[in-house]
């Protein structure tokens, strides 16, 4: 979260199983499950994003302390992210498998999915990296 937190709905209980205390006090949220509860502006930035940018300047070589600081990030984000997920593996288990045993996906769908993350991962390899600054 980058500003306008108080714009938006508390944590509900979906987002405490999931995400650490921690990394909720430090402003990370689901987007799914946050909603705009107040007129005004949110400006957010996601995760994978994020890390993203973290990685980009880390191999455009970039030295000095804000390198140092931008290597520490991306590993802290990546075990919060890491951490958070092993920890709610059974709320999503208990979540997810009867909504997969009611719908079962469909080999079309699967296959249209790994054929859309593949070429989301020939685009990041083939584009110029941006570190998304202006």
């Amino acid at each position: 979260m980058l500003s306008g937190a108080e714009n938006l709905s508390p944590p509900n209980e979906i987002e405490t199983d999931i995400i650490s205390e921690s990394r909720r006090l430090s402003g990370y949220r689901l987007a799914c499950q946050t909603r705009l509860t107040a007129a005004g502006d949110a400006s957010v930035i996601g995760l994978a994003e994020q890390m993203r940018r973290q990685a980009v300047q880390l191999m455009t070589l970039q030295r000095g302390a804000e390198s140092t600081d931008n290597l520490t990030g991306l590993i802290k984000d990546c075990a919060g992210f890491a951490f958070d997920f092993v920890g709610s593996l059974t709320d999503i288990a208990q979540s997810v498998l009867p909504q997969l045993i009611d719908a079962p996906p469909s080999v079309s769908g699967m296959y249209s999915y790994m054929r859309d993350g593949q070429r989301m991962i020939e685009r990041v390899l083939t584009k110029p990296f941006s570190t998304g600054k202006k």
